[in-house]
């Protein structure tokens, strides 16, 4: 199994993870230079890397796969059903066979449940509900962190005399007392 991640956070190695511990031999496959460069942010990285090491997940770094398609592939490290092909941060080609691919790429945005309860004004009117907000993923693919925290902004700014613009954001607090 190859997993493709352009991500660079946990999505890629937990999918790797769960498809090793199901038997699986796993590659995965990064654009990055090192595998999940988000967690070296939260201090995570170096143990994430470790144990997928321990649990014999290969990891090919700064590579984008620009192919994939059914056959063996040539020339590649295995075999398969799949044949999977790019190049890494040089330029050089690299390929691999295997028997499936999963893609931790590109995310989209959800709102339709927004749109949904937006576009009856007359039941949020009957309802007590002045107003709908998009937040989170409803306004762009994010880290849940980010998302969280859009909720949290606003149940802060809900009475500002427009809640869906943050206000700007103060680092200091005055008025000590």
């Amino acid at each position: 199994m190859v997993v493709y991640d352009t991500d660079g956070y946990y999505v890629g190695p937990g999918v790797a993870e769960l498809l090793a511990g199901d038997g699986h031999e796993v590659t995965v496959v990064t654009t990055f230079a090192v595998l999940s460069p988000v967690s070296d942010e939260t201090l995570e990285g170096d143990m994430l890397r470790a144990h997928l090491h321990r649990a014999g997940i290969r990891v090919d770094h700064a590579t984008t796969i620009t192919e994939i398609k059914p056959g063996p592939a040539s020339g590649g490290d295995g075999g398969g059903p799949w044949a999977v092909a790019g190049h890494d941060r040089d330029g050089e080609p690299w390929s691999a066979g295997c028997d499936g691919v999963v893609l931790v790429t590109q995310q989209a945005s959800d709102d339709a449940l927004y749109r949904e309860l937006a576009g009856d004004p007359a039941a949020l009117a009957a309802a007590g509900i002045a107003a709908v907000y998009r937040i989170g993923d409803a306004v762009a693919p994010r880290l849940l962190s980010e998302a969280v925290f859009d909720g949290h902004r606003l149940a802060r700014e809900i009475d500002s005399p427009d809640p869906a613009t943050p206000l700007p954001f103060r680092r200091e607090r005055t008025g000590l007392g």
